[in-house]
């Protein structure tokens, strides 16, 4: 942790990268600030993105160095973003770009429609094995790698960024920021997955599993039989039914996560918008506990 700048200078060196794309929650804003000022010697074009710069853009153009944000979903900018740059022209022509100028004016381009998730297939190749070595459950699995089937949550939880990013996503009218993978596409991608790095463990990184319609459930249910590889989700309690968890659990369910956030009812209900009875919980912890399922 001691050379995190030394080593992103040398890196800086070595490369020469044409752009640096930064994504940004909260609490990662300090590393990044240091980033910008270790890297402000070379030159080179820093954008930004995330919920948190989509959040308070104008807060981060404060910042001297920063100069353009990219708002909002990144696939299309990114890829726009990269081919400005071959052609000569400056990220500030890029859709989707909020950018400061020489006088310190926010200029604020034309949003983007939201991408087609069924497009995105991400390339892990990148990284090194030990980066998907990951402990669960007593076991060490050695390729626990992730994948995306849900974007978006319909939930309003008031401590959580999505119900500000489906609200940005109607406001600006770039589309229905919740979007699901049909079944096939979600075998698709893992076909894909599995013919490239062969993983012993997934991780499907959504904000709630579960919460989809039943049909949807047993339709991965029957595409990911096949598979033989167990896998893990986050999603919420009272989404937890016998009959979805059996098929689940039968097709590699290894293991499910839960957030409750406080076990004060009137809390969960009047501050953090989770509408949920105790009762709720005990009735489905019922349901979970005859699963079997870890948790």
């Amino acid at each position: 942790k001691d050379k995190v700048v030394p080593d992103y200078q040398s890196k800086l060196s070595e490369y020469k990268p044409d752009v640096i794309m930064m994504s940004l929650v909260e609490d990662v804003w300090d590393m990044a600030q240091t980033l910008l000022e270790a890297g402000a010697e070379y030159d080179i074009s820093t954008v930004l993105g995330g919920v948190f710069p989509t959040a308070a853009y104008d807060v981060l153009f404060e910042h001297p160095l920063v100069k353009y944000i990219a708002m909002h979903e990144g696939e299309r900018t990114f890829v726009d973003i990269i081919r400005a740059l071959k052609s000569g022209q400056d990220i500030n022509t890029v859709n989707s770009i909020y950018w400061k100028d020489e006088l310190s004016t926010i200029h604020r381009n034309p949003l983007q429609q939201l991408c087609d998730i069924t497009d995105v297939i991400p390339d892990y190749s990148l990284f090194g094995e030990n980066r998907y070595q990951r402990p669960m459950g007593g076991v060490i699995w050695q390729k626990a790698m992730s994948m995306e089937t849900y974007r978006g949550c319909p939930y309003n939880c008031t401590y959580c960024n999505s119900p500000t990013t489906r609200d940005f996503s109607k406001v600006n009218d770039t589309g229905n920021f919740l979007r699901r993978k049909p079944a096939h596409i979600i075998d698709r991608d893992f076909q894909i997955l599995k013919a490239k790095h062969d993983p012993d463990f997934v991780m499907f990184q959504d904000d709630s599993f579960l919460a989809r319609p039943e049909r949807e459930i047993m339709e991965f249910c029957e595409a990911w039989s096949k598979h033989n590889t167990p896998f893990w989700f986050n999603t919420r309690i009272e989404n937890c039914k016998p009959r979805t968890l059996k098929a689940l659990k039968d097709v590699g369910l290894y293991r499910m996560t839960f957030g409750i956030e406080s076990g004060n009812e009137d809390y969960r209900r009047d501050i953090l918008d989770r509408n949920v009875r105790d009762e709720a919980y005990y009735e489905h912890f019922d349901i979970i506990n005859d699963s079997n399922i870890p948790y």
